[in-house]
C-alpha cells in the first residue's frame, strides 16, 4: 500500500471537513496577503498625486485589511472545529478495523496511543492552518516584492528576505521538538495515566481508602519532571535560535528601508516602504512561526497518517484442524510466551450442543487457552486448533470491562442487529439470569447512576451473552461474584440453552471455572495442570477416578465449608 503524503493528506482533510468554512478562509486568507502590496501601489500614488478616488482607495484598503484579517480568522477557526471532530473520526474508523489479536502487539498499542495523544493535542489543525498561512504568506512576500521593486529591487528583496531567519531558526526547533517528541509523549502518558487513577470512583476509592496515593503522585511528578527537562532543553534551544533570527531580521528590515530611502525618487517611495513594512510584516512575520509549526508537525503527522492507513489486522495462519459442524477441535495446541511454554499439546474436542467445562487451578492455563482459541496469541501459537471467530463467538472473559452505559445500550453491545432487539427480548434475557433493573437506567455513579455490585455485572453481560445469540459461547470465569446458587442456577440454564429446541439453534458452549463443585451440569470436562490436559471426562466419571479432578474438588470444597 503507497503510503500517504502527509502534506497532501493535511490539505485534503482540511477541505474535505468542511469544504464552505475552508473555502471561505482560504480565500480571505489570500485576499489579506495581497492588501500590503496593493496598499503600496495605492501610497506611491497618494505620495504622487493625491485626489479623492486615492485617498478614500487607501481608507479602504488599510481599514479592511484589518476587518478582513480578522474574518479570515474566524472562518480559520471555524474550520479548525471541524477538522478536529473529522480527525477523530478518522481514528475511530481506524480503530474498527483493528484485529483483536493486534492488541496483544506493543507496538501496535504504542503507536494507537500516539495517534490518540495526537488528536488529543489538535497537530493535524495546526498543521493544516501552517500550511495555508505559509501559502498566504508566500502570496505576501511575492506581491510585495513585485511592488517594491519598482523602487529599488535590492530594497525589496532585503525586505522578503527578512522573514527567512525566523523560518529557520523555528525550522531547527522543529527538528529538535521532533527527536524528543516520542520521549516525552512516554513521560506525558504515563503521568497522566498515574493521575487519572486519583480521579474515577472505582481505582480513587481503592486507593484513597487503603491510602497509597503516594505511589500514583510521586511517580507522576517524576515523569513530569523528565518530561519539563525535555520541554525546557528545546525552548532554550529555541531560545537562543530566536535571538539570533531577530538580530539578523532587524537588520535586514533597516538595510531594506535605508537603501529605498536613498534610492527613492519621492517622499510618497519612502511612505510606500514605511506602509510596507507595516502591513508586510503583519502577513509575513508569522511565516517563520508557522514552518516551525509545521516542521514540529510533520513528524507526528506522519505518524498518524501511517497510523490509520496502515491496517493493523495480521495475516491469517495455517491451521492444521478445522471445525467439524459447530464444534471446537483442538489438537496439539501449544502456546509460548516470552519464551516461556505455557500451554503443552492441548488436544480436546467441545461439541456443539454440549457444555465443556475447562477447569484447574489458577495458572494451570485456562484463560490461555481460551485466549488462543479465539487469536489473541497469532505468533506465539503452534499445532492445529478452529480459530474461533467474533461473527460466530460470543466470549466473555474474566476481566470484561464495566461499561458505564444504559442497562439497554450495555445489553445491545456486540449485537449485530440491535434495532431488532426489542425490549421484551432484553427483559426475557435479564429474567434468565435474575437481574432486575431498568432498561433506561445509567450504570455507574460516574455519570450519575446506578452502581452494582460484581455479582450483577456479571449477571449483566451473561444476558448480554444470551441476546447475541450467536453459535458459540465461552465464558471465562463468569460467575466468581456470584453466590453458590445463582451460580448453579446460570450453569442450568446455559447447559439447556446449549441443547437448543423450541426454535433456538444448539449453542457449544466451552466454560472455563476454578469452581468444580457447580460443574456437575457440564457435558464434558477438561481438567489443565501446568499447561496440560492431564484428565477429561465426565463429572461422574472423575469423581470416581482418583485423580487432580478429585483432588481440586475436595479442595474446593473444604475452601467452600471453611
Amino acid at each position: 500500500m503507497t503510503k500517504k503524503n502527509p502534506y497532501i493528506f493535511a490539505l485534503r482533510a482540511f477541505f474535505v471537513c468542511s469544504p464552505w468554512s475552508a473555502v471561505i478562509a482560504t480565500g480571505l486568507t489570500l485576499v489579506v496577503a495581497v492588501i500590503p502590496a496593493l496598499t503600496v501601489l495605492v501610497a506611491q500614488r497618494l505620495g504622487a498625486a493625491a485626489d479623492g478616488v486615492t485617498v478614500a482607495l487607501a481608507a479602504l484598503l488599510i481599514g479592511s485589511f484589518a476587518i478582513i484579517q480578522r474574518v479570515s480568522y474566524a472562518f480559520s477557526r471555524i474550520n479548525a472545529q471541524y477538522l478536529r471532530v473529522y480527525s477523530h473520526k478518522l481514528f475511530a474508523d481506524a480503530m474498527l478495523k483493528v484485529d483483536h489479536s493486534a492488541y496483544s502487539q506493543l507496538s501496535f498499542l504504542e503507536s494507537a496511543r500516539e495517534a490518540k495523544e495526537y488528536l488529543a493535542e489538535t497537530r493535524l489543525v495546526g498543521f493544516a492552518q501552517a500550511l495555508l498561512n505559509i501559502a498566504a504568506a508566500v502570496v505576501a512576500a511575492v506581491s510585495l516584492f513585485v511592488s517594491l521593486a519598482q523602487i529599488s529591487v535590492l530594497g525589496a528583496l532585503l525586505c522578503v528576505l527578512s522573514i527567512f531567519p525566523s523560518a529557520i531558526a523555528l525550522a531547527l526547533a522543529g527538528r529538535y521538538e521532533s527527536q524528543a517528541w516520542g520521549e516525552r509523549s512516554k513521560h506525558a502518558r504515563r503521568a497522566e495515566y498515574l493521575e487519572s487513577q486519583l480521579v474515577y470512583q472505582h481505582s480513587g476509592r481503592e486507593i484513597s481508602f487503603a491510602q497509597f496515593g503516594r505511589s500514583f503522585t510521586e511517580p507522576a511528578s517524576a515523569s513530569w519532571r523528565s518530561w519539563l527537562g525535555l520541554a525546557c532543553g528545546l525552548e532554550y534551544r529555541s531560545l537562543v535560535a530566536d535571538l539570533i533570527a531577530g538580530v539578523v531580521t532587524v537588520g535586514l528590515l533597516v538595510s531594506s528601508a535605508l537603501i529605498v530611502w536613498n534610492t527613492g525618487d519621492s517622499v510618497a517611495d519612502v511612505t510606500a516602504i514605511i506602509v510596507a513594512l507595516l502591513t508586510g510584516s503583519s502577513v509575513m512575520s508569522g511565516l517563520g512561526y508557522q514552518v516551525g509549526e509545521l516542521a514540529l508537525a510533520i513528524p507526528s503527522t506522519r505518524r498518524f497518517v501511517d497510523f490509520i492507513q496502515a491496517s493493523p489486522t495480521l495475516p491469517p495462519r495455517q491451521n492444521n484442524a478445522a471445525g467439524v459442524g459447530g464444534d471446537i477441535e483442538v489438537q496439539n495446541l501449544s502456546v509460548e510466551l516470552s519464551q516461556t511454554p505455557i500451554l503443552r499439546d492441548v488436544s480436546f474436542t467441545a461439541k456443539e450442543g454440549a457444555v465443556t467445562a475447562i477447569v484447574g487451578a489458577n495458572g494451570a492455563g485456562k484463560t490461555t487457552l481460551v485466549n488462543a482459541l479465539t487469536g489473541m496469541f497469532p505468533e506465539d501459537i503452534s499445532g492445529g486448533h478452529t480459530l474461533l471467530s467474533s461473527a460466530t463467538t460470543s466470549y466473555l472473559t474474566q476481566n470484561f470491562q464495566h461499561f458505564e452505559l444504559t442497562v439497554r445500550e450495555f445489553l445491545l453491545l456486540g449485537n449485530t442487529h440491535p434495532e431488532g432487539v426489542d425490549a421484551a427480548a432484553c427483559h426475557e434475557a435479564l429474567d434468565q439470569v435474575d437481574l432486575d433493573v431498568e432498561l433506561d437506567e445509567a450504570l455507574g455513579a460516574q455519570w450519575g447512576g446506578r452502581e452494582l455490585s460484581g455479582g450483577q455485572w456479571q449477571k449483566l453481560a451473561i444476558a448480554r451473552l444470551l441476546l447475541q445469540d450467536r453459535p458459540v459461547w465461552i465464558l471465562d470465569e463468569p460467575t466468581s461474584a456470584i453466590d453458590a446458587a445463582a451460580e448453579e442456577h446460570i450453569f442450568r440454564m446455559l447447559k439447556t440453552r446449549s441443547k437448543g429446541g423450541e426454535g433456538l439453534a444448539p449453542k457449544t458452549v466451552l466454560l472455563i471455572s476454578h469452581r468444580v463443585s457447580t460443574l456437575a451440569i457440564a457435558d464434558h470436562i477438561i481438567v489443565l495442570e501446568k499447561g496440560r490436559v492431564v484428565q477429561e471426562g465426565s463429572f461422574e466419571e472423575l469423581m470416581v477416578t482418583a485423580g487432580p479432578f478429585a483432588e481440586l474438588f475436595m479442595r474446593t470444597r473444604q475452601e467452600e465449608e471453611s
